[in-house]
């Protein structure tokens, strides 16, 4: 696996990228590649059809994203819709909670 570290305005916005198998691409995206959590997940969609690999996001220090590991609005200011919410589901089932810094049951304010 890899650490996907995207952190538009400041904001937190690390994943942890596992993968269940061997089936793994040459290179890992990385977030100079995009900054973009959509596009991390139309990355992992690809790798899953074209090398058939099994693998998950999960997304830490969410109380470190400054409000943006859970939006209203997606990276692109559209709203969070149904096609968001069904793709988060499918690539990130989980989050971390705890870690030993800190734990993420924090609100944005």
């Amino acid at each position: 696996g890899f650490e996907w570290s995207a952190a538009p305005n400041g904001g937190n916005m690390h994943r942890n990228i596992i993968f269940r198998d061997n089936n793994v691409p040459d290179l890992p995206l990385s977030s100079y590649d995009t900054s973009k959590v959509e596009e991390l997940w139309e990355w992992m969609q690809k790798i899953s059809d074209e090398e058939g690999a099994t693998l998950l996001a999960i997304p830490h220090n969410s109380n470190a994203s400054k409000g943006q590991m859970f939006p209203e609005v997606d990276s692109y200011g559209d709203p969070v819709d149904l096609d968001y919410a069904t793709m988060r589901q499918t690539w990130e089932p989980l989050i971390e909670m705890m870690q030993i810094k800190a734990n993420s049951e924090v609100h944005r304010s």
